[in-house]
């Protein structure tokens, strides 16, 4: 039986079918020929995604986003990302065209990427792969993403450039750190109205602590279905649309917050290195824990994704406890 997230992602894609001459397009415009063999594949809940052979036999992703008022333009500034990961020396798709088109009154933004050989972690674990090893190998690659410098924090434009220029200022002009501003887009009154003002408290009296720290390069959406795996090595980071600048720590909140039963992130510490995990690190991540929880709350709501938000509230609470003590 289909769970409630597998329906409302069946749903979205559904609403999303690129002409094939269209998607040809940009696979000649990537440098590819006609289409060979297109495969549909229903993964996120984000991009319309083909992998793709062409005519000469060779395999290209081509994604493409229906999104309409876009703030920032998110190909763009995953085709930064990616670049700079590379000259780091991290395995990821090569971005082989960017753009835009007007496909039936509705303007698209297409991405057609390298494709790389590999399973997705899930899978890889699942067929017996050896756990230990290869999350070491995971944070190794990840302090490779995290070592590339910013020149601020929040969201990325098409240049690599923040939104914001410091930690206060992304905390205080952030809409989804404003309590009042997550509570406005309950519209049926899910959400208990305490927790998310205390979330909105702990952002602002606990600010100082996290201020002085310097921003790097974050995937902003790393996750086991975005981390490839062949012949019991790493082959490759994908899916950095969401590319943002912060404290390195966030990006170990968000992973330990969705994923850190099943996979936890003691195991990525050999590999990045024992020292990051110093005496502030609880704290900051934490810190970025109800960040990322406010974050997620407001994107539940506005999709219309009630059946994740207990759970995600939960979360929150779980984390403000911490601050209790603090």
């Amino acid at each position: 039986m289909e769970s409630e997230y597998e329906i409302f992602r069946q749903k979205r894609h559904e609403k999303w079918n690129t002409p094939e001459e269209e998607i040809e397009w940009a696979l000649k415009e990537a440098g590819g020929s006609g289409i060979l063999k297109k495969d549909r594949i229903i993964e996120g809940e984000t991009n319309e995604v083909h992998m793709v052979t062409d005519s000469k036999q060779r395999e290209f992703v081509v994604r493409i986003s229906h999104r309409e008022n876009h703030k920032f333009e998110r190909f763009e500034r995953e085709k930064w990302a990616l670049e700079k990961c590379a000259e780091k020396g991290v395995p990821v798709p090569k971005p082989l065209f960017v753009g835009k088109r007007e496909v039936e009154g509705k303007l698209l933004q297409f991405l057609v990427e390298s494709k790389l050989t590999g399973v997705d972690l899930r899978t890889y674990l699942k067929q017996g792969g050896n756990k230990e090893a290869v999350m070491k190998e995971v944070g190794t690659q990840l302090a490779k993403i995290h070592s590339v410098s910013m020149d601020g924090f929040g969201s990325l434009n098409e240049e690599g450039h923040a939104e914001y220029k410091t930690a206060n200022d992304l905390i205080r002009g952030d809409k989804h750190c404003q309590a009042q501003k997550v509570l406005e887009n309950d519209k049926v009154g899910i959400l208990d109205k305490h927790v998310i003002e205390d979330a909105g408290d702990v952002l602002i009296s606990e600010l100082e602590k996290v201020s002085g720290v310097e921003p790097v390069l974050l995937h902003g959406d790393i996750q086991p279905s975005h981390i490839l795996v062949h012949n019991g090595q790493v082959s490759g980071f994908i899916d950095f649309e969401n590319a943002k600048a912060g404290d390195r720590a966030e990006e170990f909140a968000r992973w330990e917050m969705k994923f850190g039963e099943k996979y936890p992130i003691e195991l990525f510490k050999k590999g990045y290195g024992e020292e990051f995990f110093g005496a502030d690190f609880e704290f900051r991540k934490n810190y970025w824990r109800v960040f990322q929880s406010m974050a997620r709350l407001t994107y539940l709501l506005r999709e219309g994704k009630q059946f994740s938000i207990g759970e995600a509230e939960e979360r929150l609470k779980e984390t403000l406890r911490y601050f209790e003590d603090v």
